[in-house]
């Protein structure tokens, strides 16, 4: 894992719309120079939200806060019942949040503004493994038409790419100053998540200090409804269980079933949906979209962590150093199974639909498996109801060994509530001042 893997053509032939455009080069090379000029978007297939399922005993049902995206909304009430059920430390979705946006977050938009540029994604199918010199029209191609992915030279297996966290190394408000405006005027519950809102604490960082690179980024990947295997295990995750030192929200913008996946196609009309489509929650993934996120209660952190070091021990796996900080462990239904039997830990099981926004309190562990190909925007902030966690999670990572990735204090959370409270003090003791001297000047 993390070795670079050289990916190659497709085996098989583009579809003919692909093929028209004689710039789309069909191999991946350190030279290649790929037109910016976008691929032909196929038809859309519909893609009807899956039927409602029956709750079942043991698995916990997410709050979900509607109204958001239907015309006007009472921001208020939205805004009070949103801070009510964040009080409580839990994940909840907003749903209908692209409605708000007006600009297209979608592959041919990206493309055509980017598409020339070489970056690092991961194959999600090989253990995480790093994938260079590629550009992102290769990966936008990929992600319209799956005949067109790159594959693995030893095995000619198509490719599960990713591209986290991009653009990587530049803020995404300087690179795409018009999908930043966008975003953040299209943002629920601003007070909380928006970059200046009066409740997100990373806001009172002085101008002089270094700020924590809090986003928002894009999340896009491939999407398989199958798990698939990984080396010697099965993994079908894409990402494995972790979890964040400050509050996220992540929005799905854009789902995408490419008509081509031969490899990934709903079972026939009549036929016998196969097994590895079943799932225990939600029922049959056949003609699936969106992504299954499992998000587990910050409380039950400690349970988890003793079932993933007793499960290492019992398969033979590596020992963790620590089991979520790690992210290397994908929780499949059977492991999930164990956790809620063995442990009594049962967490929110559901399917991220396109305009669905996850909000996930500081601390929650979660994993995260797309079922079809998916574009996402995420978000760090700090609200006042988590920061406690946020300082905990710190010192966490504080105490891991020197080389761990998470070894270091990015978000800053101790400077940011000591300089949320000196602003507090500071406004509490004028208010003060006004008060005494409205007082006096009344009684003279």
């Amino acid at each position: 894992a993390g070795g670079a893997v050289a990916a190659s053509a497709p085996d098989e032939p583009m579809p003919a719309a692909a093929l028209e455009d004689e710039h789309m080069p069909a191999a991946a090379g350190p030279d290649a120079q790929p037109s910016t000029a976008p691929p032909p978007l196929p038809p859309p297939a519909p893609l009807p939200p899956p039927a409602p399922l029956p709750p079942l005993s043991g698995v916990r049902q997410i709050s979900r806060i509607a109204g958001f995206g239907s015309g006007p909304a009472d921001e208020a009430a939205l805004l009070k019942t949103f801070a009510t059920l964040w009080r409580k430390g839990e994940p909840l979705v907003v749903p209908d949040g692209h409605t708000r946006l007006q600009l297209e977050w979608t592959p041919q938009s990206f493309l055509r503004e980017f598409g020339s540029e070489t970056v690092e994604m991961i194959d999600c199918c090989e253990q995480g493994a790093l994938v260079s010199s590629l550009t992102l029209a290769q990966f936008w191609r990929g992600y319209l038409f799956a005949q067109s992915r790159p594959r693995v030279r030893a095995t000619h297996k198509a490719q599960m790419l990713k591209l986290k966290d991009w653009p990587p190394k530049t803020d995404f408000g300087l690179k795409m100053p018009a999908f930043h405006a966008d975003l953040m005027a299209a943002l629920p519950f601003k007070q909380y998540c928006h970059v200046d809102g009066a409740l997100n604490l990373a806001r009172y960082l002085p101008p002089d200090a270094l700020p924590p690179d809090l986003g928002p980024k894009l999340y896009n990947a491939y999407g398989r409804r199958r798990l698939w295997l990984a080396g010697d295990y099965l993994k079908g995750g894409h990402t494995c269980l972790h979890c964040d030192v400050a509050d996220a929200f992540n929005l799905l913008v854009h789902e995408w079933n490419p008509l081509d996946d031969s490899e990934d196609a709903p079972p026939a009309e009549g036929s016998e949906v196969d097994a590895s489509l079943l799932n225990d929650e939600l029922g049959s993934l056949a003609g699936a979209a969106g992504a299954v996120w499992d998000i587990f209660r910050y409380e039950d952190t400690d349970k988890l962590c003793a079932f993933l070091r007793e499960h290492a021990e019992r398969t033979g796996a590596p020992a963790p150093t620590h089991p979520i900080h790690d992210q290397s462990v994908y929780l499949d239904d059977g492991m999930r199974r164990e956790l809620r039997e063995r442990y009594g830990v049962v967490g929110w099981h559901l399917v991220q639909r396109q305009g669905d926004y996850v909000f996930l309190p500081a601390g929650c562990a979660h994993q995260v498996r797309n079922l079809s190909c998916c574009i996402k925007v995420a978000m760090d902030f700090v609200s006042p109801e988590n920061v406690g966690r946020c300082l905990e999670l710190t010192e966490q990572f504080r105490r891991l060994p020197d080389w761990h990735s998470a070894n270091t204090d990015k978000l800053q959370a101790k400077s940011m509530l000591r300089h949320a409270l000196q602003l507090a003090a500071e406004q509490l003791r004028a208010f003060g001042e006004a008060a005494e001297q409205a007082h006096a000047g009344g009684a003279s």
